[in-house]
């Protein structure tokens, strides 16, 4: 298997000397260009852009990155921590995956970090992870959202806004688990009057285009290629709309029932 990015360098070769090296020549770009094409489809969205799924729209309500010195290692550990087990789908085919954290524990450093550990599972196959979730920069709403109606006007709220961070997190257990997941994440935040920080709750933005959001790849150590795996609270990444058609909330496509959604 080529890696990506890899390339392939024929020496001494001169493709218009003649008629056998224009066959040869014929032959090499094909044998790379179908190698290519078989490294595109093994390997997966690996390079998962900072503001993944997210629309235009959605980018156009955040101001540039702005220091967030009141997110520690406390707070995010909060602020990620789930309300249950998330929702999640691994590999082309948008199968179930179920994912979930036991314990979250910051770590105390410069940079907000936490600890995390948890499992993994994929029909038969049971995993346990643990690993790290950093953040890299937060970005505040350009206007506060005060809900329907400004039904939170006067509840305090002093700012709100998105943090963006990457995880890493080592899966084991059974031999077909080892490996890794890495990728980007995000989570909303809310900082009111009193100090106090929370999700951004506010609203029906959480059922619309979910929290606490998690999009990457799995590699595992006895394969050579990377499955895409996304989760998140509420819904998912890059699920819509082949397998989340849901418009309030998520709603799982019945093609997919199959895939271990039933």
């Amino acid at each position: 298997m080529i890696e990506s990015g890899a390339s392939i360098v024929i020496k001494s070769f001169q493709p218009f000397a003649g008629a056998k090296n224009m066959t040869v020549y014929a032959v090499l770009v094909g044998v790379f260009l179908g190698l290519t094409s078989m490294v595109s489809v093994a390997n997966p969205r690996e390079d998962i852009p900072v503001f993944f799924d997210m629309a235009t729209w959605e980018k156009e309500r955040l101001t540039a990155a702005i220091d967030a010195d009141f997110m520690t290692s406390e707070v995010l550990a909060q602020l990620v921590g789930p309300e249950g087990e998330f929702l999640g789908y691994i590999g082309s085919d948008y199968y179930r995956l179920h994912i979930g954290f036991t314990e979250v524990h910051p770590v105390e450093e410069a940079e907000a970090r936490v600890l995390v550990s948890g499992y993994l599972r994929k029909g038969a196959l049971h995993c346990n992870l643990e690993g790290t979730i950093h953040v890299e920069h937060s970005h505040d709403l350009k206007r506060l959202d005060y809900g329907v109606d400004n039904e939170y006007r006067n509840s305090g709220i002093s700012r709100q806004g998105i943090v963006f961070g990457s995880f890493s997190l080592k899966t084991m257990g059974a031999e077909n688990c080892a490996g890794t997941l890495r990728g980007r994440h995000r989570v909303t935040w809310m900082l009111m009057e009193n100090g106090s920080i929370t999700r951004n709750d506010v609203g029906n933005d959480r059922y619309l285009r979910g929290d606490n959001l998690y999009a990457g790849v799995w590699m595992r150590e006895l394969s050579d290629y990377a499955l895409d795996a996304n989760w998140g609270e509420f819904r998912i990444p890059f699920a819509r709309p082949e397998l989340d058609i849901g418009a309030a909330e998520f709603s799982v496509n019945p093609e997919y029932l199959d895939y271990g959604w039933q």
